[in-house]
Parts: structure tokens; sequence; C-alpha cells
């Protein structure tokens, strides 16, 4: 990846329920939108088994939570920008 390409990309997380990775759990992973609507997705992933655990500090952090689309694959919940 070239350095600096994620400086003004746009980021979201996105909160998802029991995906393949982490069955019966909630994750939350840091996506990055770059020019040209490539994504690159963090390697870090908060995992925990209460929702709430995911939205807190998403809520402290002054984010907003955007509900899923009818076309998101069925195990994202909700993205956050």
């Amino acid at each position: 990846m070239q350095a600096g390409l994620l400086d003004n990309a746009i980021v979201q997380y996105v909160v998802c329920r029991s995906p393949a990775d982490y069955p019966g759990m909630f994750t939350c992973r840091r996506h990055f939108i770059v020019r040209g609507g490539q994504i690159y997705v963090d390697q870090h992933v908060h995992v925990t088994p209460h929702l709430i655990g995911i939205r807190r500090p998403l809520i402290r952090a002054g984010l907003h939570r955007l509900p899923r689309y009818p076309d998101d694959n069925p195990v994202i919940l909700e993205v956050w920008l």
C-alpha cells in the first residue's frame, strides 16, 4: 500500500453479528474508503460477546450509527461514521 494512501480516507466502523471468524460474537472492524472507491480493512478487530461492548466506544467517540442496507452481507449489523 502506498505511503499516505489512508491519510485522506473516509473511515467507517463496521459492526457484525456472528461473523464466520468469530461465531456467536460481535465484531467491529475499521474500514478505509480511499479515492476511487477502494476499501481497505484494518487487520485489528474488536471482539466482544455483547453489542454494548462494541457500541460504547463508538458513541463516546461521537460517531453516528447507520443501519445496514438490505444488500449488505447478512452478518453486518450497522456502520458507524
